[in-house]
């Protein structure tokens, strides 16, 4: 953090108490964009305080109580390993030569994390979602995190995120563009809360198999039954149908509502 040529280096400024960088921009939403139910920013502070405090706010909008037999059990909508491993990636590598503040987006059923900067070269998109390449963009700021348990190993963020949402009907979005890296938390919704024959269908149209038609080859299921469970999974807003009733296309639902929610 500090060397007699140089001084203190920019490490050590982002973590200290009193900085003039750029923080996080925080919103809670309501049933639509128009509605915000809470707003705030924060910055000038260290980068290690502002993953607290907006972990802290995550815990007050997402905790439940869960009564189960004579015990209180603290549950989270949103795995809470999957958000603080997102935040934390935001604030390790962002661009802090940007002066765009991180974005945290609370939604009535899922959180966004938007980090400025695009991936530093000569990372692509398919190394940062295959986890193949760790490429930290301020190298101390990730070591002080690791030291402090905030994240486990160099390159396993993504994993660990998936991991937390391997029994989630829902997964995970990630969005890079050349500017900015997000990633999208809906809430954990167990797969085996749906029907056998439902879990099948949405794993097919998960994996890319959208028209009904296919659906019925791939699943072995009759027309009939493709159709009931087609609807039940549109009433759990689980995926939606595009398209004329003969030429439909079924999406998950997520990726359908990140279109239309540029």
């Amino acid at each position: 953090m500090y060397s007699d040529e140089g001084g203190y280096t920019n490490a050590a400024l982002w973590l200290s108490d009193h900085n003039p960088v750029s923080g996080i921009s925080i919103v809670q939403f309501g049933s639509s964009f128009d509605e915000i139910r809470f707003s705030q920013r924060l910055d000038h502070q260290s980068i290690l305080s502002l993953y607290t405090d907006v972990c802290s706010l995550f815990n007050r909008i997402y905790s439940l109580e869960v009564i189960e037999g004579l015990e209180r059990t603290l549950k989270f909508q949103i795995p809470e390993v999957a958000f603080r491993e997102a935040l934390a990636n935001a604030l390790v590598h962002r661009s802090w030569q940007s002066s765009a503040d991180i974005q945290v987006s609370f939604f009535p059923d899922r959180v966004t994390i938007l980090s400025p900067g695009g991936l530093p070269e000569p990372l692509t998109a398919n190394d940062y979602l295959n986890r193949m390449i760790s490429m930290p963009r301020n190298m101390n700021l990730a070591i002080v995190f690791q030291r402090l348990g905030l994240i486990e190993r160099f390159g396993t963020g993504i994993g660990r995120i998936l991991k937390s949402y391997q029994n989630s009907i829902e997964q995970p979005y990630f969005e890079i563009t050349d500017t900015s890296i997000s990633v999208t938390l809906p809430f954990d919704q167990s797969i085996s809360e749906l029907s056998s024959n439902a879990s099948l269908l949405l794993s097919l149209i998960q994996n890319g198999t959208y028209k009904k038609k296919k659906l019925i080859e791939q699943s072995g299921l009759n027309t009939y039954q493709v159709t009931k469970e087609l609807r039940f999974l549109e009433s759990k807003q689980l995926i939606t149908k595009t398209g004329s009733t003969r030429n439909a296309n079924f999406l998950p639902a997520s990726a359908f509502r990140q279109n239309t929610d540029k």
